[in-house]
Order: C-alpha cells, then sequence, then structure tokens
C-alpha cells in the first residue's frame, strides 16, 4: 500500500468511534484527510426487561442470532455464564469477533455478511419448524430476518438489546469544515447512518456536498437506503469489514479529482 495512495483525499466516516478507528487509521496512513462525523450513537435499550428475561430462559431456544457486535456486548453484560445450549449464529466477522472474544466462537457465520446471506446458509435453510430463535437486535431492526425464519417455520423471539439514536445535530465548526472544503467520499455502514446524514445534511443545507461526494456503502442493505434517498453508490464492499470499505473507496476515489 503506497503511503500516499489517498493523498489530497477527504473521507468522512459516519460510523461509531470505536467502530470506524481501524479503518480511519488505515486512511491516515495512506495520506487522507479523515473526518469522524458519527451519525448514530449506541445506548442500552430503553427497556431491559424483554431482553432478560429471554436471556433467563435462554437454554429454551435452539439458535441465537448476533447481527452486530452491539448485540453480542449488550449480552455479554447481562450474563456471563453463556449455556452451552443455543447454537450461536453471527452475521459479519466483527460480530463473529465479539462471540469468539466475550464468549465463544460461533457455530454458524454468515459468508455474506447480511440477513439475506444468513438465510440462504444450508444449516437454516430449510424447514425450521419446531426451532426456536432468540433474536438480541437494535431497537430500529429490520423485520427481514425474522420473517425468513418464521417463514421457514421457526418459532422467533426478537428482543431489543441495545438502542440505536441518529444524530440530531451538527456542531456549527463541523458544518464550516464541511462548508469550506468538500469531501471526496462518505462511508457509511448502516442504513441508520444513511438516514441521520441526509436529514441533517438538509437541514444543514449541505445537500450539494452530499451528492457531490463519493458514497461509499457497506453492503446491499445500505445500498438500498442511499438509492431510497435519491443518492447512487459509488461502490458498494464486496468483502466485510474495513477490508471491503478500503476496496470500495480505492475503487471509487480514482474517479475524482483530489484538487478539487
Amino acid at each position: 500500500m503506497a503511503s500516499d495512495r489517498f493523498s489530497g483525499r477527504r473521507v468522512i466516516l459516519t460510523r461509531p468511534p470505536d467502530r470506524a478507528s481501524g479503518l480511519a487509521t488505515r486512511l491516515h496512513k495512506a495520506g487522507a484527510t479523515v473526518l469522524a462525523i458519527p451519525m448514530i450513537r449506541i445506548g442500552p435499550p430503553a427497556d431491559s426487561a424483554p431482553l432478560e428475561a429471554a436471556l433467563l430462559q435462554w437454554n429454551h431456544y435452539h439458535w441465537t442470532v448476533f447481527t452486530s457486535p452491539a448485540a453480542v456486548e449488550s449480552v455479554a453484560q447481562r450474563r456471563t455464564d453463556w449455556p452451552p445450549a443455543p447454537r450461536l449464529a453471527a452475521i459479519g466477522p466483527r460480530t463473529a469477533e465479539a462471540l469468539k472474544r466475550l464468549a465463544r466462537a460461533p457455530d454458524l457465520e454468515a459468508q455474506t455478511a447480511s440477513a439475506s446471506g444468513l438465510l440462504a446458509e444450508p444449516e437454516i435453510s430449510g424447514d425450521l419448524s419446531g426451532l426456536r430463535f432468540l433474536l438480541p437486535v437494535s431497537n430500529r431492526a429490520r423485520s427481514e430476518l425474522g420473517d425468513g425464519l418464521q417463514d421457514r417455520g421457526a418459532t422467533v423471539t426478537s428482543v431489543v438489546a441495545y438502542r440505536t439514536e441518529p444524530r440530531e445535530r451538527l456542531e456549527d465548526e463541523v458544518i464550516d469544515e464541511l462548508l469550506q472544503h468538500d469531501a471526496h467520499a462518505i462511508v457509511f455502514a448502516s442504513p441508520s447512518a444513511v438516514e441521520a446524514w441526509s436529514a441533517l445534511a438538509v437541514s444543514h443545507g449541505l445537500d450539494a456536498m452530499l451528492n457531490s461526494a463519493r458514497a461509499i456503502s457497506i453492503g446491499p442493505t445500505t445500498s438500498a437506503a442511499l438509492r431510497a434517498r435519491g443518492l447512487t453508490p459509488s461502490a458498494e464492499a464486496a468483502l466485510p469489514g474495513d477490508d471491503g470499505l478500503w476496496q470500495a473507496l480505492c475503487e471509487a476515489l480514482p474517479l475524482v479529482d483530489p484538487s478539487s
């Protein structure tokens, strides 16, 4: 990797700091100017009782499916004694890594980091009648995974394990920075980040910058959220995690004039 691969490029990362640090470091080393402007904040559920009740009956389930590191961390805060009975499934390498770090390796990791990717895995692609699935999810989680499992006969319990809150305002200094220096790329790692950024761009008069910057998407669901707001993803990560985003940035940014 050339040390000046992204020299002159300005890249906005919209992930929470603890999720964005790896890619940010890599971009800095490659000469990019990185603006960390997280669009979502992760917090505890407004009501943790349903999650805690489900965990009291954890042995009752055949599978527990984790869709994000935040879900793993939320459960780990409440249970240190993870029972061996429910099999663990993970969507995405960061989720699998969180399970390995806080509990044990997942029994199943989706080859494609999405709900549809997990549903395509042979172990759960057939008749699931009689099987019970626990899904610890965000308060803003989409229903694709639960619906897909139920369509195959599974009994699904979805409980809010953490809360995702959109950023509601941009500080004056952030707005000034964005107005004075156009970004070459904005990296989106979730539909929630797309929604929050789009709302803030409109409310703060940043529409032109949003439309001119290259939108980099972490995957199909995030790309769909961009298109729903009239934005075309310039590149979509083909691999999960930071490696996929890095490759997507490499694909998109050569199309940008760094002197602009």
